[in-house]
């Protein structure tokens, strides 16, 4: 269940409330991150209500104030993978 408030800033993507609720409430996995201000920041990756893998963003305050489909950094990773440098990483 979310408890915060969806804000506006969820909606850039067009991704629905009902799938980002769901996204939220069933999610696979969860990085913790800091925002500008060193703010705690979640970053969610689960379902929408049709199984894509999206994205959601939850601040300290328990606001979800992102989601878009999940980007490749986000993604849970396969144990082959684990050891292998990515392209999209440093």
């Amino acid at each position: 269940m979310v408890d915060g408030v969806i804000k506006d800033s969820a909606h850039r993507h067009l991704v629905a409330d009902e799938d980002i609720t769901h996204a939220r409430e069933h999610w696979l996995v969860a990085h913790t991150l800091t925002d500008v201000q060193r703010h705690p920041f979640t970053m969610y990756v689960g379902p929408d209500r049709a199984g894509n893998l999206i994205e959601v963003g939850e601040n300290w305050e328990g606001d979800i104030i992102h989601a878009q489909p999940a980007r490749p950094q986000y993604l849970p990773r396969t144990k082959r993978q684990q050891g292998r440098r990515q392209p999209w990483t440093r």
